[in-house]
């Protein structure tokens, strides 16, 4: 009857570390979409008014050094958006292998405790 118990308690351990995984994916791909979403509209935005800048330009050198603004600013961008994306994923896996790290250590313990203090007893 103890091993059921066991088992039962690592099986609903299991269900729950399951429903708390799927919660943090979920948010994480939900606040993704987001940030991809936004991120597409505000590079779209800058591009359009980057060529009506452009457009607006009188001189080869004026478009030329309006580009090279530009592509600072696109590169200063996206980079920021690859780091906070790289920084939720690394978070990410870090609270999932907390979560699943957390019950494998717990197992181990429990039933290395008692071997050790059945040895000493007999």
């Amino acid at each position: 009857m103890n091993n059921f118990e066991e088992i039962t308690t690592a099986i609903q351990s299991l269900s729950d570390n399951q429903a708390k995984s799927v919660e943090l994916q979920t948010a994480y791909y939900t606040d993704l979409a987001k940030q991809v979403t936004d991120s597409a509209t505000e590079l779209a935005e800058q591009t359009r008014n980057h060529l009506e800048e452009i457009a607006k330009a009188t001189t080869f050198s004026g478009a030329f050094a309006a580009n090279i603004k530009f592509e600072d600013s696109i590169k200063a961008k996206v980079s920021g958006f690859y780091q906070s994306n790289a920084d939720a994923t690394k978070t990410l896996v870090e609270e999932i292998t907390k979560l699943y790290s957390a019950e494998t250590a717990e197992a181990p313990a429990a039933t290395k405790a008692p071997k050790a203090a059945s040895k000493k007893a007999a």
